[in-house]
């Protein structure tokens, strides 16, 4: 493998979780400022890993007994799905790193 094929792959993983985490904070910056139905729905409908570790994140942190949620919480909600989708991201790249290198073979 060239040397620059070698970086990339060396670094898929980080550049898989910053992409992600670029990505789905357009999304969600997207839905807060646009209001965009569409952005929302990619963000949190078309993501379900993600959004159900944001619902547990926001369960095990906040009192859920209330009628509307608060803005912490809301707050809360929108990072850990940002996060979420970052940590897939970087899964895959850890991923795709172990089938495409290649190792050098021992005997």
């Amino acid at each position: 493998m060239t040397g620059r094929g070698k970086w990339v792959t060396r670094r898929l993983p980080m550049l898989l979780l910053v992409s992600g985490v670029l990505l789905k904070a357009a999304l969600v910056v997207g839905w807060r400022v646009a209001r965009s139905e569409t952005a929302l729905k990619i963000a949190t409908v078309y993501d379900p890993v993600s959004f159900w570790l944001a619902e547990q994140g926001v369960r095990l942190g906040f009192d859920q007994r209330r009628i509307a949620a608060s803005t912490l919480e809301s707050l809360t909600f929108e990072v850990l799905l940002i996060l979420g989708f970052a940590l897939q991201c970087f899964l895959l790249g850890m991923i795709l790193r172990a089938i495409f290198v290649s190792r050098p073979r021992t005997l």
